[in-house]
């Protein structure tokens, strides 16, 4: 295994920062209900029912995951990249 380069503690701060804005914009419901299921599948999400991985899909499409990316990758990348 090669040695990875540490990464800097700001932009692991900028990019948890900028997920838990688009986090909280869920419902407490919704976040609740999540966390159970995320702990329950322990990752795989074969170890939920049909019923709870829709459930997951759902809470999960009330995310902007484009506008996540487009938050989180300016912050971790900074102007490097940009034309």
């Amino acid at each position: 295994m090669g040695l990875r380069p540490p990464l800097p503690w700001w932009l692991l701060y900028q990019a948890v920062t900028t997920a838990h804005t688009h986090w909280r914009e869920l419902s407490p419901t919704d976040r609740d209900k999540l966390i159970r299921l995320i702990t329950k599948s322990r990752g795989l999400p074969t170890n939920l029912t049909a019923r709870e991985r829709a459930d997951v899909k759902r809470i999960l499409s009330k995310v902007d995951l484009k506008q996540l990316a487009r938050d989180v990758v300016p912050k971790v990348m900074g102007r490097r990249g940009r034309r």
